[in-house]
């Protein structure tokens, strides 16, 4: 399993370390929290076993790993900080690139639809309170004219999450 430790909303260098604390991993994001999901989707479905990134899939098969925020910088800051990490932790990393990079092209619409279907319901990464049981029956009082004021309290979410269920802005995938 691939576990976030802290705040992972900001632009920065990540690690992802073993279980005891052993960096296995750095890389640069401008949207750190992209980047958990796009490497814990990416583990799941172990899409890095052949490729230059297959010791971190081995480790995700036998233990738990924990993603976290290393270092928060800016944009421009991203390559230079990234390589710094990278040199610094080069005997433990499984990174086979000596320097840090960015990506050059834009995501592809498959790319997007596929990380999109990663992060679907539970698994997004920004839910943090609901569950697909708590949407059916959230989904199921607001059928029933229940208040949604009364649904957030009940649930202690915001009343446009509940707006937004119920307009099928969010959780969309669950239908009842």
């Amino acid at each position: 399993m691939l576990i976030r430790n802290g705040e992972l909303n900001k632009c920065g260098i990540y690690k992802i370390s073993n279980g005891h604390g052993v960096l296995k991993y750095i890389g640069g994001a401008k949207e750190c929290n992209d980047a958990y999901s796009r490497h814990n989707s990416n583990l799941i479905n172990g899409e890095y076993a052949e490729t230059n990134k297959h010791e971190l899939q081995v480790l995700f098969n036998t233990e738990d790993l924990y993603f976290s925020v290393l270092a928060e910088c800016s944009e421009s800051e991203l390559d230079l900080l990234e390589t710094k990490y990278i040199k610094m932790y080069k005997d433990t990393i499984v990174n086979k690139d000596t320097k840090g990079k960015r990506r050059t092209t834009k995501s592809t619409p498959q790319e997007t639809e596929k990380r999109r279907q990663a992060n679907n319901g539970t698994k997004n990464p920004h839910n943090t309170k609901l569950n697909e049981s708590d949407v059916i029956k959230i989904k199921e009082m607001l059928r029933k004219g229940v208040k949604q004021r009364l649904i957030s309290e009940m649930y202690n979410i915001s009343g446009t999450l509940v707006s937004n269920i119920r307009n099928g802005y969010r959780w969309a995938s669950v239908t009842i």
